[in-house]
């Protein structure tokens, strides 16, 4: 089991992203996003990680996102996010096509999001009265 937490009325939890290729990792607060279709790195993330995004990802495909939030670009790659758990056992959920966003201004402060794309190989609890968030 995931444990999460609260923060306001956002269900957050935290995750050790890894990049094999790159050989850089560090640790993120995902927000839970069930209105997202897909998991995203925002740029705050991308440069905890060491990642300047336009130079990393030089040369690759740019895409295009859409959503109820606005739309965006960014770039994929692998990525593990690895998740300790209360016992003390580390688990760790593989993306083969993690997004990182390109940088703008109306990107700048967003937290990185896990999406339906991870949430869907979960049950997730949220029960805000005792604070509660759990992806069993």
């Amino acid at each position: 089991m995931i444990r999460g937490f609260l923060r306001g009325r956002s269900a957050l939890v935290e995750g050790r992203v890894i990049l094999p290729t790159r050989r850089l990792t560090e640790r993120v607060n995902f927000l839970l996003d069930t209105g997202a279709q897909y998991s995203i790195i925002h740029p705050p993330d991308c440069k905890a990680l060491g990642i300047d995004v336009m130079t990393a990802f030089r040369g690759a495909t740019i895409e295009d996102i859409r959503g109820v939030g606005g739309s965006g670009q960014f770039f994929s790659d692998e990525a593990i996010v690895s998740f300790e758990h209360e016992d003390g056992t580390v688990s760790g959920y593989r993306f083969d096509d993690m997004r990182f966003a390109v940088p703008t201004d109306y990107n700048a402060d967003y937290p990185s999001l896990l999406g339906m794309d991870f949430i869907t190989a979960f049950e997730l609890v949220i029960n805000a009265r005792t604070d509660i968030v759990e992806l069993r």
